[in-house]
């Protein structure tokens, strides 16, 4: 499996366990995470035996064909779009010259931008951040590293593909 596809998969697994681990947690604290082609780190307060059942849980759901707990609204793809679609809008909208005169034009096609980004951003992570038919993927560890006074937990990940 090549260094994308793995970093990919790794994502999809990532944000399927940050799903499950909320709902275990009653949604109480914020996590978030990012993925290598190792494995993926999840920074936030979750113990690290409800992080490892949440991970074999997503793998499983994954595996079973579950492919949309790849999929996050909150994944940093989403405010990359947004960010992109925002800027070139603004920049069309409020050319070279009279640009104050162009601010009522810049304010509307930047929102419509912030309201085209969310299921634009959806389609970005579906087809290109990351792939939630994880094949042979699985799990070999799960370690608790404290970072200062953050909670930090690394997934290593391994693949026959």
């Amino acid at each position: 499996m090549d260094f994308l596809n793995r970093i990919r998969k790794n994502h999809a697994l990532e944000h399927a366990t940050i799903t499950i681990a909320h709902s275990k947690l009653n949604e109480r604290g914020i996590l978030g995470g990012n993925s290598t082609q190792w494995g993926f780190f999840v920074y936030g307060e979750v113990p690290t035996d409800v992080l490892s059942r949440a991970a074999d849980e997503a793998l499983e759901r994954l595996k079973t064909g579950e492919e949309e707990l790849a999929i996050s609204p909150y994944c940093g793809t989403n405010l990359l779009v947004t960010a992109t679609l925002t800027g070139l809008a603004c920049a069309v909208a409020l050319g070279t010259e009279q640009r104050w005169r162009n601010i009522p034009r810049a304010v509307s096609v930047a929102l419509a931008a912030l309201v085209a980004s969310r299921p634009i951003g959806t389609l970005v992570q579906k087809h290109f951040t990351t792939d939630g038919a994880i094949g042979r993927l699985s799990i070999e560890d799960i370690s608790h590293i404290g970072v200062g006074g953050l909670t930090v937990h690394r997934v290593s990940t391994s693949s026959d593909d």
